[in-house]
């Protein structure tokens, strides 16, 4: 790798740390405040704000809670309709310049600052492999945490297709409340 690619891989490793820091505060100020809105007022702004990530089908008895976009970041928060945010899905696209080294590097440190920033230790990680309607793989992996913020709650997440060069979906929740269907449904329905 040249010493260029070394530079801006750490760059914008640097970068993710920071952006995924920044969203993760803004899940759990969604966590915390049960019926506040920020950023995009209205549901239909809030739908295109998602649909600049991927296209997708809401699942029944969701809604689109919070929707973010700035320079370089786009972020979408799913929650249930009319029920304590006990369980919450996030989309976040990322437009970074078209190098795999950047897109992996950027990759790797959102799974690690998202995992890292909710979990001091971690049971085992499982896998799930998914199509989704374009007929793209995504790979789900789900950890359950049994220490830190986040101690008693399950996490899962996996990079999804979009228009952005860097795209994920992950979901928070309890044993009790998490909704893996309802993942699954917004992960298949890609189109």
């Amino acid at each position: 790798m040249s010493k260029d690619v070394k530079i801006l891989v750490i760059v914008f490793g640097s970068l993710a740390g920071l952006v995924v820091l920044a969203f993760v505060g803004a899940v759990a100020f969604i966590a915390i405040s049960v019926s506040h809105q920020v950023g995009a007022s209205s549901a239909g702004s809030k739908a295109a704000s998602a649909a600049k990530i991927a296209h997708f089908t809401l699942p029944p008895g969701y809604r689109y809670e919070l929707a973010m976009d700035m320079a370089f970041v786009n972020t979408v928060v799913i929650a249930r309709t009319g029920a304590r945010q006990s369980f919450l899905i996030q989309l976040q696209g990322m437009a970074v310049p078209p190098t795999s080294a950047s897109e992996d590097q950027l990759e790797k440190s959102m799974e690690q600052g998202f995992i890292g920033a909710s979990c001091t230790s971690t049971g085992n990680a499982t896998e799930e492999t998914l199509k989704t309607a374009s007929g793209k793989t995504v790979v789900l992996r789900k950890v359950s945490c049994s220490g830190g913020r986040a101690a008693g709650r399950v996490i899962e997440y996996g990079r999804i297709p979009s228009t952005y060069p860097i795209a994920m979906i992950s979901a928070i929740g309890t044993q009790d409340t998490f909704d893996h269907a309802a993942l699954r449904e917004i992960v298949t329905s890609i189109r």
